[in-house]
């Protein structure tokens, strides 16, 4: 199951998901941005990726997350780790990640 080409169509939908929410976050005004770890994505609630932990927890908004977690579950679309943000499994497709960015776009419009 985890062939280099699964490790490679992952990466290519967690492209697409980052792209995706930082395109999402700039039509509806807000200055987010997106973390690029092959399939793993996260948000960063401001105009630049931290560098550090301290500027991570500085960035960091709270109840903008538990509100966006809620908002998802209550749509069908589940983010396993609080802290980590969206991540693309070997099972997940490009219409997976569409709707994702459907709900995000919903959440912030």
């Amino acid at each position: 199951m985890l062939t280099a080409e699964a490790y490679e169509r992952t990466a290519a939908l967690g492209a697409r998901l980052a792209d995706g929410i930082e395109t999402v976050a700039a039509a509806a005004g807000l200055a987010w941005k997106a973390h690029r770890l092959y399939p793993r994505s996260g948000y960063a609630h401001a105009d630049a990726l931290p560098r550090t932990a301290a500027e991570a927890h500085a960035g960091q908004q709270r109840e903008v997350t538990d509100l966006q977690r809620l908002y998802f579950a209550n749509r069908g679309v589940w983010e396993a780790i609080y802290s980590a943000g969206p991540c693309v499994g070997v099972s997940h497709t490009a219409e997976d990640v569409d709707r994702y960015l459907e709900v995000l776009a919903e959440f912030t419009g």
